[in-house]
């Protein structure tokens, strides 16, 4: 496929309320990387983009957002593992507090060139919840 595509992976760490008490958070990201150039537009004809020759895919930017903002809470650029192969990384503390996060990726090739981004994927990390009230014994 030409678009890099990104799906959220979810570790389970310790027990799932003590994972949701602590943040900054870990989260473990996992996708496909580019193996296609996208298609262009020669005299409004499309044609084919081609293959990513080996070696030519430079780098992946990672980005994480709160839900809505437009301005990231975390990036990072990172080696690829090569064109069309699957890959994970951990990014550790890029999850400040509780909400709702979307990440996309982005493919860099040598030279710079970078794609558009990647389909958005969501992930939602709740904090600890308050204790139960009004407890009575009958």
């Amino acid at each position: 496929m030409k678009r890099f595509f990104l799906i959220i992976a979810l570790l389970a760490a310790g027990t799932a309320a003590q994972a949701q008490q602590n943040f900054p958070r870990d989260i473990t990201i996992s996708w496909t990387n580019a193996s296609e150039y996208e298609d262009v537009l020669v005299n409004g004809v499309p044609e084919p983009g081609g293959p990513i020759e080996a070696g030519d895919l430079d780098a992946v930017r990672i980005e994480i957002y709160r839900q809505n903002d437009v301005a990231p809470v975390f990036t990072a650029t990172i080696p690829d593992t090569g064109e069309g192969a699957a890959q994970t990384e951990v990014f550790q503390q890029a999850i400040p507090r509780p909400g709702t996060y979307r990440i996309e990726g982005y493919s860099i090739v040598i030279g710079g060139a970078e794609s558009d981004a990647s389909e958005s994927a969501f992930k939602k990390y709740t904090g600890k919840p308050r204790t139960i009230v009004n407890v009575t014994i009958q």
